[in-house]
C-alpha cells in the first residue's frame, strides 16, 4: 500500500513539474522572442504584426535562427519570417504572399463579373 502511495506521489510530482515548466518557463522566453520578431517587422515594412507560433527557436544545428508564423494586423497575411539570436530578419515571405493574396482577388473578381464563380490559391516564389 505504501509503494502505491509513494508511486504515485512521484507522479504527481513529476506531472506537476512538467506543467509548471510548460506554462511558466516557456512562456516569458517565447513572449520575449515574439515581440522582438514583431518589432522587427514593423521597422521593416510598417504596420502591425502578430506572431502566431514560433518554431525552431535557435535549436537548429548550428543555432542561427528562429522561425515563426507571423500574421500581418492590417491586411490579415499569413507569412513566415526567420530572426537571427541578434534581433535581425533574416528572411520573410511578406511581400510575395501580400502579392499572391492581391492577384488572388483580382482574378477572382475578374472572373466574378464575368459571370464565373471561382476560387484562386496562388503562391509565388522570389529569391
Amino acid at each position: 500500500m505504501t509503494k502505491n502511495i509513494s508511486k504515485m506521489a512521484v507522479v504527481m510530482i513529476v506531472s506537476i513539474a512538467i506543467i509548471s515548466l510548460f506554462f511558466i518557463g516557456c512562456v516569458h522566453v517565447d513572449k520575449y522572442t515574439a515581440d522582438k520578431i514583431e518589432k522587427g517587422l514593423t521597422e521593416k515594412y510598417g504596420g502591425t504584426f502578430e506572431v502566431l507560433a514560433l518554431g525552431n527557436r535557435y535549436g537548429t544545428m548550428t543555432n542561427d535562427y528562429v522561425k515563426a508564423n507571423v500574421k500581418a494586423v492590417d491586411s490579415g497575411v499569413v507569412f513566415t519570417a526567420k530572426m537571427s539570436p541578434k534581433g535581425e530578419i533574416l528572411a520573410d515571405d511578406y511581400a510575395s504572399r501580400k502579392v499572391s493574396g492581391q492577384l488572388e482577388e483580382l482574378l477572382n473578381n475578374h472572373l466574378k463579373s464575368e459571370g464565373i464563380i471561382a476560387n484562386n490559391l496562388m503562391f509565388s516564389i522570389w529569391k
